[in-house]
């Protein structure tokens, strides 16, 4: 089983032309379903989003992190690691600068 790394991700739904910050999210940790056992890649988005409210972080199982979602007949993968370093610099400054509202 594929296990997502802590870091930086966009997800399918990113659009560059909205802000760097556009559907990105940080995987802050993998943790365990205490009734079924299942894996969990726990994160946060780094966008403004009304639907989370009044909790901070999502969780999604494993599996589902990994798969593949069809967008206009293009088979994409649901999250995309960010490894481009000035990209991740701007995201750990916002999530700074929103950690301290």
């Amino acid at each position: 089983m594929q296990i997502p790394e802590n870091g930086f991700y966009y997800h399918y739904k990113h659009d560059e032309s909205k802000g760097f910050n556009d559907h990105a999210y940080e995987i802050t940790g993998i943790v365990r379903h205490s009734e079924d056992g299942t894996l969990l890649a726990t994160y946060t988005p780094l966008f403004e989003t009304d639907w989370l409210s009044p909790a901070t972080q999502c969780v999604r199982p494993i599996e589902l992190f990994f798969d593949k979602v069809m967008v206009e007949g293009v088979s994409l993968p649901h999250f995309v690691k960010i490894t481009d370093l000035e990209i991740i610099a701007k995201l750990q400054e916002y999530k700074n600068t929103i950690s301290s509202k």
